[in-house]
């Protein structure tokens, strides 16, 4: 009988570490799934990082090339500029020597009207 009531005691401390045992694996299974879900996670943060990066770049090698393209219209406005410039320095140059000319014709003019004005008058004295 004592070996009965201690195969007892035996056999219900096994069902308890049995229970136990269940209790860990349980434990354990869950750690595992939620190890598994924050590796899938990582993974996945992983990804949007690199898909991020590299929608970065290229946004970035896109505004590089606009900027370029950018700077070569600058580039063809300053040139334009320049070149209008030295066109109205042209213009006001040419402008000035026809004016210049205009009033050397006009004076020219006036002294050979005022000679002929004086021929007349000394020829109306002779």
């Amino acid at each position: 009988e004592e070996i009965h009531a201690e195969a007892s005691e035996l056999e219900a401390q096994a069902g308890e570490l049995r229970e136990r045992l269940r209790n860990a694996e349980d434990e354990a299974g869950a750690e595992r799934a939620a190890r598994q879900r924050l590796e899938q996670n990582l993974a996945a943060a992983r990804q949007e990082l690199a898909e991020r990066g590299s929608a970065a770049e290229s946004t970035i090698a896109s505004l590089r090339q606009q900027l370029q393209a950018s700077e070569g219209i600058v580039s063809q406005l300053h040139s334009a500029l320049e070149q209008a410039r030295l066109e109205d320095q042209r213009r006001n140059y040419v402008l000035g020597e026809y004016v210049r000319l205009k009033t050397e014709q006009a004076r020219a003019l006036d002294a050979h009207a005022r000679y002929q004005a004086l021929e007349e008058t000394a020829r109306g004295h002779e």
